[in-house]
């Protein structure tokens, strides 16, 4: 297990860290969050990162099956959350 900065936030690989006012990663399963396709290109070391941490989360908890882009998904969600001003807490269109 290790702990990662990526885009302007540390990420542990064993949780997200909670956001005063907003839902936390592990939370977002109980509220019902409509996600929609978007393909993304990385660096490659990025991919490789996302990769290991998943890799990670597996051997955690095999039953749960972690994708890089489900990693992947979650850092950037959680960053606009706490950096943009246009992004309200529990916003869903």
């Amino acid at each position: 297990m290790g702990e990662y900065r990526l885009i302007g936030i540390t990420f542990r690989s064993s949780n997200f860290m909670r956001t005063k006012g907003q839902i936390s990663m592990e939370d977002r399963s109980m509220v019902s969050i409509k996600n929609v396709p978007m393909m993304l290109s990385i660096p490659k070391k990025y991919r490789d990162v996302l990769r290991k941490l998943a890799a990670e989360r597996n051997l955690e908890n095999p039953d749960k099956v972690t994708s890089a882009a489900q990693i992947g998904s979650k850092i950037i969600c959680e960053y606009l959350e706490k950096n943009s001003e246009l992004i309200k807490p529990h916003d869903e269109e």
